[in-house]
Parts: structure tokens; C-alpha cells; sequence
């Protein structure tokens, strides 16, 4: 899996995190993995990094949509503990097309 790894200073991380946990809190939940870089090395970059992940036996995990149109109608009009989601998908489509 290829992605981003953001660094928090010592001094945001716990604010951070608790803002991400509150975030995430309906359909992901929280796993702790090692981070590797695309250059091939063997060793991780980050020992410990956070991630959520939508797991298929978290009740708030909707499944494969049938395509991403779908995907990005679902999300556009959900709504979670930290508002609604129409700003996530303007930038997600924003990336994609």
C-alpha cells in the first residue's frame, strides 16, 4: 500500500490524535503499524505509526460501492460525529480527476 505519513511534533501529538480519534471514530478503527520507505529499505522509517482502518466487521463499514460515483454520492451526503462530509469529497474528486 502506498501513502502519506504526516510527523506531528511532540507538543500537537496528543491534541492531534484526539482530534483524529473523534474524526474517525464512526466506521474506523485504530492500528498501529510500521511504515516503510518507497526507496526499499528493509528497515521502517516509523516503528509505530498510527492509521484507521475500515474494517469489514465495524458496523459504520458500508462495503464496495459499485463504483466511485457511488462511493462519492455515499460519503457526500453521510454525516458523522465531526459534521457532515461534503468537504472531504470536493477534495478527494479534486485529486482523482
Amino acid at each position: 500500500m502506498i501513502g502519506v505519513v504526516y510527523r506531528i511534533k511532540n507538543e500537537y501529538a496528543a491534541e492531534v490524535k484526539a482530534y483524529l480519534d473523534h474524526r474517525e471514530i464512526n466506521g474506523y478503527s485504530i492500528h498501529y503499524v510500521p511504515v516503510y520507505s518507497s526507496a526499499g529499505v528493509s528497515k521502517p522509517v516509523v516503528e509505530r505509526a498510527v492509521v484507521y482502518i475500515g474494517t469489514h466487521d465495524n458496523p459504520a463499514f458500508v462495503g464496495p460501492m459499485e463504483n466511485i460515483d457511488a462511493l462519492a454520492n455515499h460519503i457526500h451526503k453521510s454525516c458523522g460525529p465531526s459534521g457532515e462530509n461534503r468537504e472531504l469529497v470536493q477534495s478527494e474528486m479534486a485529486l482523482i480527476h
